[in-house]
């Protein structure tokens, strides 16, 4: 026996050392297995806490416990960045003997804690969810069949789930908070039972903008018995609790290979009245379990049939709702609603919705001694047979003594009254006949947090249709009249003919537009000022569809002083109108004595404004207008997109975004502006036409003063396709600075950066046209055309062009020479700027230059010099005088490289009139040399041995001297 429990002790300890082990050895390994494969079948980022990677056998002994911590799925593609789920933890419990010696795998428990799951479906179609990667290889029947039978999971749970559905292609947004689920069945049975428990905390359902759930609790219990052969799934013991109400359904759902099918039934399992009131939005508030209540309740209801979207098959359905003498009346509030008593059907039951009926027998309530009455009946759809009587007078004094509306005050007397009988068929273009009346006496509005209330509140509308036609169809709107914040309002209007609709309104009154902010602070908005308006209009909406809006008559006058509109995401800088009167009829409105600023920018302007309705109405028509325009300053930094906010004013470092030409606008301005800032420049005395059409910004004789110039310009800046701004210009420009044109003008850095070095001014008459960057600058490949450039009188200073000539040729006088009547030819072409060969004159040496500079700065000239031959030296100057006739030597230079780093060099290609003579002179000096060796000898023999100095060591002398000369002919010699 002692042995015995040796052995038996021995296996448990190996039993659990292994247990220990095993996990640990192998968490790589397995975890290698799980990247793999979330890598072969998941097309998303998966991402994954690998700390937090666990595998124990001691969790959920005897069973595998495999964890993950901080798992989560982030979408790729169109959903960059979305996550469609988190979850803060996510275990399986595998009973390791069923995966080793059984025939399926048995899951003890699936857990999920804290998920978070956020679907979206696109407009498109496409969801978050489609990321399974598709499998190329084919599975048989029996396999797929093997494969479901091969996993049998006891339970699952979810723990403090957050699910959002927000599928955009149905307009539908669920968002279920607080989702607490459990979950049992035998999966690996062809036939068994799933059982569910549910609660959520707080569940929003939104359709098409409307709200049939806000934030409502639920409680959820299902038993179901799935037949998996045939695909049959029949409810138990069911139930969903909503807020208080609960709903109890039996019967079954069927999914063959085509559409579904199903027998469903539905009741309330209670009959109390107060219980339906809690789905209502708004009354299941904080003390709502507190409301007082009578009444019964009945709600049940029936689905039956096959749904399918391929045989256009819809399930029969019916409902019923009763209520019975019910009564709610809120705490610390004296009225009840009470004799609340509804009676309605809605049934379809063979699924064709032409036979659908509506059938409201009765609805009443009585709120204090105010009762509403009506009954309805609707048969057939889109064809329907409509009966309706609805009558109800509300002293809406005493709704605040049935409600909570203490933000509230409400006064007066509204009465409606409505029967109508008839088909209504937009085919066969009939309505019911309708005769309804609406009023409102002595009306009174006004919300606590607001200040202004709306006061002696009065209209009397009627609805009218004898005949059954569309056409016959009248709505009368008289005696609209109220006042607020002391200003009066009145309006009257009619519209008639619904074939057709056809309108015509009337409406006076005055608005002061600070009251908006009274009663309603926007953060990011603020308005200010009053309009005082008349305006009369009338139409039809066949010409509004066919745009023919001269036929639509509209007339008045508008007044509107201290107008103010701030609001940065919607306007960069405030917007004010000082004053204004704006007199309009169907053709155009006449703006009269404007005054008004925007931002720093003040202006004043007179004109017209065309096809005004046309442009209110059409997202395709044109607004014209014509305006005389005058301003003071007029910043248009302030109109320009930067790509970063600044505190100061612009500077050339900054950049702007394009601001599109609206294509919808053809406005013409004749603009008189004293100051203009644009970019880093200032313009002053502005005048000119400028034009707005088609996305093309137009100038015509604009003439302004900017940089101690005068400039006037013809051209146009084009938007048409922002992508790809342009810029067409005709300029003219009279004494401006070099200097200041370098400073202010990248174009001219780019191509004329001599310009730094020139104290003077010149004058121009240029072309040019191109493409520009989004942030203005040109866009240099793209520059064409051409002009002159006048120069009356300049000075150079430190140009290291002519400096390294100087250098080069030892003639002083290329330092700093001055520029006088100089007119040179250039054009634009292939990101270059082309300079004619020009004559110029600086100090008393005459150049010619001609070439061009790159975008890049790269340069590419010749200067041809003519040089006095003074400057050779009286010796050499004489003897260049006696071979060529002439008084000047003829240099050639190419200049390279750049501006600031030139390089200099002898022009190759061309024979100067120096080289020729040079060369005549060698041949001279052949001659010259003999005669002199022979003179030197002949007077060295007359003079004998007096002298140390050889005969032949006068002969090198001389030739030494010959060869100095012809070797530095501009190389100055002393006269001896």
């Amino acid at each position: 026996m002692k042995k015995f429990f040796i052995i038996f002790g021995s296996i448990i300890l190996v039993f659990f050392a292994l247990a220990l082990i095993l996990p640990v050895i192998f968490k790589d390994d397995i975890k290698a297995i799980v990247d793999e494969q979330i890598d072969k079948n998941i097309d998303a980022h998966v991402y994954f806490d690998a700390d937090k990677f666990d595998i124990s056998l001691f969790k959920h002994f005897p069973h595998l416990s495999v964890s993950l911590g901080d798992f989560g799925i982030v979408g790729k593609n169109e959903f960059e960045g979305d996550t469609l789920t988190n979850v803060e933890e996510f275990s399986v419990a595998v009973n390791v003997l069923s995966a080793v010696f059984g025939e399926q795998i048995e899951v003890e428990q699936v857990l999920l804690e804290n998920p978070y799951v956020h679907v979206i479906v696109l407009d498109s179609g496409q969801a978050n969810y489609d990321i399974f990667i598709s499998s190329e290889e084919e599975t048989s029947p029996e396999e797929e069949s093997e494969s479901s039978a091969s996993a049998k999971i006891n339970g699952w749970a979810i723990e403090n789930g957050h699910i959002i559905y927000d599928d955009r292609s149905l307009a539908t947004y669920v968002d279920i908070q607080g989702l607490n689920h459990e979950g049992s069945g035998d999966f690996s049975a062809k036939n068994f039972d799933i059982s569910t428990q549910s609660t959520i905390d707080s569940l929003t359902v939104e359709y098409e903008n409307v709200q049939y759930f806000q934030k409502s609790r639920v409680d959820a219990e299902l038993v179901i018995n799935a037949d998996l052969p045939s695909s049959t799934y029949t409810f138990k013991d069911n139930y969903i609790k909503v807020n208080d109400f609960t709903l109890g359904f039996e019967g079954w759902f069927k999914m063959p290979e085509e559409g579904y099918e199903m027998d469903l039934s539905f009741a309330t399992k209670e009959n109390d009245f107060k219980n339906i009131l809690s789905l209502v939005p708004g009354v299941f508030l904080e003390g709502f379990e507190d409301i007082k209540t009578e009444g019964s309740l009945a709600f049940d209801g029936q689905v039956k049939g096959t749904y399918s979207e391929e045989r256009n098959l819809m399930p029969g359905y019916k409902l019923n709702l009763q209520v019975k003498d019910g009564m709610f009346q809120y705490p610390d509030l004296p009225t009840p609603v009470k004799n609340v008593q509804i009676d309605m059907l809605v049934d379809n039951m063979d699924g064709v919705m032409e036979n659908i009926l509506l059938d409201l027998k009765n609805l009443h309530l009585d709120i204090g001694s105010n009762p509403v009455e009506a009954k309805a009946t609707v048969k057939g759809y889109p064809d329907s047979d409509i009966q309706a009587d609805m009558k109800a007078t509300l002293n809406l004094g005493e709704l605040s003594s049935a409600f909570p509306m203490d933000e509230y005050e409400l006064k007066g007397i509204y009465s409606l009254f409505l029967k109508a009988n008839g088909v209504y068929s937009d085919a066969n273009k009939t309505i019911p006949q309708i005769d309804a009346n609406m009023s409102l006496k002595n009306g009174y509005v006004k919300y606590t947090e607001y200040p202004i209330p709306m006061e002696n509140m009065e209209f009397a509308a009627k609805v009218s249709n004898t005949s059954g036609k569309m056409n016959d169809t009248q709505v009368l709107i008289e005696n609209v009249n109220m006042l607020v914040d002391g200003e009066p309002l009145t309006g009257s209007g009619k519209v008639y003919n619904l074939d057709d609709i056809t309108y015509t309104f009337d409406v006076n009154g005055t608005f002061n537009l600070d009251m908006i902010d009274k009663i309603y602070p926007m953060d990011d908005m603020k308005l200010a000022g009053k309009i005082v308006g008349q305006v009369q209009t009338s139409g039809k909406m066949s010409d509004i569809e066919a745009e023919r809006y001269d036929k639509l008559p509209t007339s008045g006058k508008i007044q509107v002083s201290d107008f103010l509109f701030e609001g940065k995401e919607y306007l960069a800088h405030p917007f004010k109108i000082n004053s204004a009167n704006l007199v309009f009829n169907p053709k155009e409105m006449v703006l009269q004595n404007y005054n008004g600023s925007i931002g720093k920018s003040d202006m004043q302007l007179t004109g017209k404004i065309a096809n005004y309705i046309g442009y209110m109405l059409s997202e395709n028509a044109v607004l014209k207008g014509n305006f005389a325009m005058t301003s003071k300053y007029f910043d248009t930094n302030e109109w320009m997109e930067e790509e970063e906010e600044t505190s100061s004013a612009p500077t050339e470092e900054e950049t702007y975004e394009v601001v599109p030409i609206p294509k919808n606008l053809d406005f013409v301005f004749n603009a008189t502006i004293d100051k203009v800032d644009y970019t880093n420049l200032e313009l002053n005395n502005l005048t000119g036409k400028i034009a707005m059409k088609d996305g093309i910004m137009s100038m015509s004789n604009v003439k302004f003063d900017m940089l101690g110039g005068k400039f006037a310009i013809n051209g146009a800046y084009n938007t048409s396709n922002p992508e790809k701004p342009g810029f067409e210009f005709d300029m003219n420009i009279e004494q401006l600075s070099f200097k200041k044109s370098y400073e202010s003008f990248n174009t001219i850095q780019a191509f004329a950066p001599v310009a730094k070095s020139i104290d003077g001014f010149f004058s121009s008459g240029i072309k040019i046209k191109g493409a520009l960057n989004k942030d203005y600058s040109p866009i240099y490949e793209t520059l064409t055309g051409g002009g002159d450039i006048f120069v009356n009188n300049a000075q150079l200073k430190d140009v290291k062009i002519l400096n390294k000539i100087s250098d080069l040729t030892k003639i002083k006088e290329l330092n700093n020479p001055a520029l006088k009547d100089v007119m040179a030819h250039v054009t634009f072409k292939d990101g270059k700027m082309h300079t004619k060969p020009f004559d110029v004159k600086m100090g008393n040496i005459n150049a010619t230059v001609g070439g061009s500079t790159s975008f890049d700065g790269k340069l590419d000239y010749n200067v041809k010099t003519k040089v006095p031959a003074k400057y050779l030296g009286s010796s050499l100057a004489s003897q260049y005088s006696n071979l060529t006739g002439k008084d000047e030597v003829l240099l050639s230079f190419n200049v390279g490289g750049s501006y600031d780093s030139p390089k200099i060099g002898r022009n190759k290609g061309e024979e100067s009139e120096a080289n020729k003579a040079l060369e005549g002179a060698k041949e001279k000096g052949k001659e010259a040399a003999k005669d002199l060796v022979q003179d030197l000898l002949n007077k060295d023999k007359k003079e004998g041995d007096s002298t140390s100095t050889t005969p032949k060591e006068k002969v090198e002398e001389a030739t030494d001297k010959l060869k100095d000369l012809i070797k530095n002919p501009f190389k100055k010699k002393k006269d001896n």
